[in-house]
Parts: C-alpha cells; structure tokens; sequence
C-alpha cells in the first residue's frame, strides 16, 4: 500500500476545491433519501470505526499502550454517532437531531484522538496486565454512556438545536463543529509530525484520514440545509477519511500478523524493527553528513590555499609594480642624461661645423641648402632639450620638488592663462629623485587636467610635510566632476588616468584622494612618505627635496 501513499496531498486538494465551489456558488438542492443517509453511515461511519476498535483493544490488551485505548475509544464514539444518528433522518426535526448527535460524537471523538496523540508525547509507561482489561470495560462503557445521553437529549429535545434548515448551524452547533474540526486537525498535525520523524506508513494513512475529516466537517459547517450538496461533500470527505484510517490501522496489522507470533511479542519486534531501521538511516545520514563535511573541510582548506597563494601572488605583483614604478624614474633620467650629453652635444656639434662649412661655400644654391639644414638642427637641438626636461626637469632634479612645481605652474599660466597660488610650508623633506619625479608627474597630469577640463579661474597649490610625509592639496574653483567615469575613460583610452595616478602613489605607499561634486570644484590630496615601499635599494636619499618657492607665492611673479 505503500504506493498509494502520495494520495493525501491531491484528496485534500479536490475536497478543499469542491467545498469552497460549492459554498461559492450555493446552489439551492436538497437530497436527502430517507434510506440514503443510514445506509452510508453503517457502512463508512459505523463499520470501519468499529472495525478499528476492535483492532486496537486487542492490541491494547496485548500490550498496554494507551494510545491505543484511546484509539478504540475516540472511534467508538464516531461509530456510535454514525451508526445512530442516520436513523432520525426522516422523522418530524430528523436533521437537527441527525446533526446535534453526530456533531456531538463527532466532537467527543477528536477530543478523544487528540487525547491518543498527545499521550506519546508525555512518555506515559505501559497499563500493567491485569489493569488493561478493567480499563477497557470501564473506558468503552463510559463512552457509551456519554454517547446514549447525547442520543436521548437529542430525540427527546432536551439537547439544543444544532441547525436550523434553510438557515445554518445554530451558534450552539457552530462552536461544537468549530471544536471538532481544531480537534480532529490538530490531531492530523501531530501524526504527521510523528510521521515525518519515523517515516512509519500507517502515519501518514492516519494523519490523512483525521485531516480528511476536518474538511469534510468544515462542510458540514457551511452548509444551510441537511443533505445540501456542500454537506453531501462533507460527508463524501468524512467517509474517505475513514477508509485511510482503516488503511493505515489494516497496514500496521498486517504487519504485526506477519511475524506470526502472539501480538506482544509481535508488537516488539515490529517496534524493535522500527527502531533499529530509523538507526540505521541515522547512521547512514550521519555517514553521509560526515563524508560531505569532510569534502567541505577539504574545499575549505584547498580554497585557503588558493588564497594564500593569490596573495602571495598580489604582494609579489606590487613588489614587483613598485619596483617598476621607480625604475620608470631610473630610466627617464637615464635617457634624458643621454639624450642631453650625446645626442644633444653632437646635433651642437653638428651645428657648429655646418656653420663653418657654410661660410666657405660661394654657391647660393648650396649656401640656402646649408640654412635649411642649420633651422632643421636647431629644431632638433630645441626639441631634444624640451623632451630631455620632460623627461627629467633639471630644477626638479637640482632645485627640488617645489621649485619644480613652481616652474610647471608658470609655464601652464604661460600657455594657457591660468592663474596659480602656490603656498609651501618650507619644511625640508629628503626624497629620492624617482619619489620627487613620480610625484610631480601626478602634480602635472593633475594640472593639466584642471587647466583642460576644470574651467576655473584659479588653481592654488599647498605643499607640506608632516611626520616624515609629503603633502601636496591642489584646488581649484571649477565645474568638477564624476573621478569614477574619468578614471574609467583615462584607463581605456591608455592615458594616464586618475586610475593610474591613483596606483603610481599606491605603490609609493602614500594616498591619493579627490573630492569634487559637478559644479562646486575638486580637491586633490597626496600624501607620500619619505621612505616609501620598494625605494630601498641601498642608495642614500637625495637631500635636495625642500621646496624653495616663496610661501603664498602667485605663480606668474
């Protein structure tokens, strides 16, 4: 039966959907067969809650769990009910007393499951052998009892009524189907709570019976007349709740009987198997659970490994930038030392006996050849000196970083018309010349860029050092704007780039940092210290680094 066992989801399903159908769109039928309706209840609600009571003592007697008494009295309350109250159907007020005294049944019976499901949970200890008998006498006979006196309060009219035909439950017989239903559901909760800890299939039957009930209640409940279509889908779901129970109490049977020993030792085993298969598919979770931490443990560490190597990898690489970036310094003033003492001396040289040649030539052909060769020379002597001080300004280089910065402010004013203020705290700081040379190459693709994109009026410069680091603030009062996007624009385009300034000081260990907001201006902060990451080589900081401007100083002066 284990097959059929997926069924719970879609019964709940259609129940759920015809009842809410049928209370939507209230169709106005009654039928109600005077044989129908005891016909049906013998068979669905009066044999098989029998049928299980009696399952259920035997088994009781055999080993005196309690649950399993209170199983055999919450469905001889049901059966009672069912197999009593059809009889009235008929007679003058038939359905109020049909209903007040199932419904009543209906009530003591899930309060009576509910009990059944609720004694696991305190770990009662099992009814001694010579109790177990008395107990299900004076158990079963006071559930009769209770189930006659509600029968004959109903047909003698002393018992409220539960409906009212045409109109509904009364408020009486609302609250006793309220309580029936939490009843019977929260009963159907706990055994599939139970189920899904021990996977035992006769659970999950039970757990869709008793649910199968609380719908076909929750029916019975809207419905306005006794035998209305919405009530007949009630019944219909009480009746195949019914059948799952018994399947699922037919299954648990079949498998005490299968051992074919006597129902005590029978009812241990089938526990012991129980019991020792739920330990076996712990153990085999916690294999599993075990195995997986062990390839997530190997993950973890592989991937730390990873890490580890990639930092290694990164520290390595900056090293490696660092070193990079000062030897770019190294080779600018390694070939700008050439460009100016070779190939600069020899176009001089050039220049010089071209001049003499040139003076002791008569053709005027060849003496205007010799002019144009001469202007060629001295462009060329002209633009190897401009690109021997790009490379490396020798005021850089002999006067210091804010003479430098001072020159490069004045020949942008020159050039572009922009006025500077240049202001220096004259606090002199030894740097490396490829320290100086790196920083003022950011401090001219910064200037450029305010004169190029800022369209202000003036810049101001600031130097300063302070413990043993050089600071440089550059502001100006221009549109400002987006370092991200420029940054991002400069790096595709292969231009130096604000990404790259921002990296070129990184590896100097200092920090560059811009404020700036579109249409209020920038402010640039560089920050290098003395000793910076990756220029210790061995060779002595040059002293020439102070600034020798004058303090507050207009560039153009």
């Amino acid at each position: 039966m284990h097959r059929f066992g997926n069924i719970a989801a879609p019964l709940l399903t259609c129940f759920t959907t015809l009842i809410a159908t049928l209370y939507w769109a209230d169709p106005q039928v009654v039928l109600e067969p005077t044989a129908l309706l005891p016909a049906l209840n013998t068979v669905f609600l009066a044999c098989t809650p029998f049928f299980i009571v009696f399952i259920s003592t035997k088994l009781f007697l055999a080993v005196g769990r309690l649950p399993l008494l209170m199983l055999g009295c919450g469905m001889l309350a049901l059966g009672g009910a069912g197999a009593v109250s059809g009889w009235f159907i008929g007679q003058p007020g038939g359905p109020n007393t049909t209903v007040t005294i199932y419904n009543s049944g209906a009530l003591l019976s899930g309060l009576l499951l509910l009990v059944s499901a609720v004694i696991p949970l305190l770990d009662v200890k099992e009814t001694a052998p010579r109790l177990r008998l008395p107990l299900v006498l004076t158990s079963y006979l006071g559930v009769a009892v209770i189930s006659a006196s509600i029968a004959v309060a109903a047909v003698t009219g002393h018992a409220p009524d539960f409906i009212v035909q045409g109109a509904g439950p009364t408020s009486t017989g609302r609250v006793v189907l309220a309580a029936a239903i939490a009843f019977y559901a929260a009963t159907a909760a706990l055994s599939l709570r139970q189920y899904l800890g021990t996977r035992v299939e006769q659970l999950r039957w039970y757990a869709t019976g008793l649910a199968l009930f609380a719908t076909g209640l929750a029916g019975v409940l809207l419905q306005k007349s006794v035998g209305s279509p919405i009530g007949w889908a009630g019944r219909t779901a009480q009746y195949t709740g019914g059948l799952c129970i018994l399947v699922g109490v037919l299954t648990f049977w079949k498998t005490i009987i299968s051992t074919g020993r006597p129902i005590a030792e029978a009812y241990g085993e089938v526990s012991r198997r129980r019991i020792s298969e739920l330990e076996r598919q712990v153990a085999a979770r916690t294999e599993s659970l075990t195995a997986a931490n062990a390839r997530l443990r190997a993950e973890v560490e592989e991937r730390m490994r990873a890490e580890d190597q990639i930092l290694e990898h990164q520290k390595k690489m900056e090293a490696l930038t660092q070193e990079l970036s000062l030897t770019e310094e190294r080779e600018r003033e390694r070939i700008a030392g050439e460009l100016h003492d070779q190939v600069g001396q020899h176009l001089i040289l050039v220049k010089l006996k071209l001049q003499w040649l040139a003076n002791e030539l008569t053709s005027e052909k060849e003496i205007v050849v010799a002019e144009e060769i001469d202007k060629l020379l001295s462009q060329s002597i002209q633009d190897i000196r401009s690109l021997t001080f790009q490379l490396r300004p020798p005021i850089l280089a002999n006067a210091g970083l804010g003479a430098a910065i001072k020159w490069l402010a004045e020949e942008l004013r020159e050039n572009y018309g922009l006025n500077f203020e240049l202001t220096d705290d004259h606090t002199p700081l030894a740097l490396r010349y490829e320290v100086r040379s790196s920083i003022f190459q950011a401090v001219r693709e910064i200037l450029l860029n305010v004169v190029k994109h800022s369209h202000c009026s003036l810049a101001r410069i600031r130097l300063s050092s302070d413990a043993g680091r050089m600071q440089i603030e550059i502001t100006d009062n221009g549109t400002g704007f987006d370092p991200d996007q420029v940054a991002r624009k400069k790096s595709r385009s292969g231009g130096f780039g604000l990404f790259n300034l921002r990296k070129k000081i990184d590896y100097l260990g200092g920090e560059f940092r811009i404020e700036t907001e579109l249409g209020v201006g920038t402010r640039v902060f560089i920050v290098v210290p003395q000793d910076p990451v990756g220029s210790g080589d061995g060779t002595a900081a040059d002293p020439v680094g102070a600034a020798e401007s004058t303090a507050a100083c207009p560039a153009g002066d």
